[in-house]
């Protein structure tokens, strides 16, 4: 899977639904133009959440039909950390509180 910063989102999640030839069709032309204009998107049949969790954004790509989680933004994994480190934080914060 490749990430491009403009369409990369995109682009993956056609590519994981388009069969074979379909890909290299997908993708943006660059004949001339230095920044091409990403392809369009034709996902129908999935739907994109963007919420806000812990200061964060979040986007969520859902397939309507099965309700599955295709993909997040950033993943789960990440937001775990992230907790993680604020709550050291506080708890170093705290510390440096106690002793002065």
């Amino acid at each position: 899977m490749t990430i491009d910063s403009v369409n990369g989102t995109v682009l993956a999640l056609e590519a994981q639904a388009a069969p074979g030839p379909a890909r290299a069709a997908s993708q943006p032309s660059s004949s001339t133009d230095s920044h091409p204009l990403p392809a369009p998107a034709v996902l129908s049949d999935r739907k994109v959440d963007a919420v806000v969790e812990d200061n964060q954004i979040v986007y969520r790509f859902i397939d309507q039909q099965s309700g599955e989680l295709l993909l997040q933004l950033p993943p789960e994994e990440v937001l775990r950390v992230m907790r993680n480190i604020a709550e050291m934080q506080k708890e170093i914060a705290q510390k440096m509180d106690q002793k002065v």
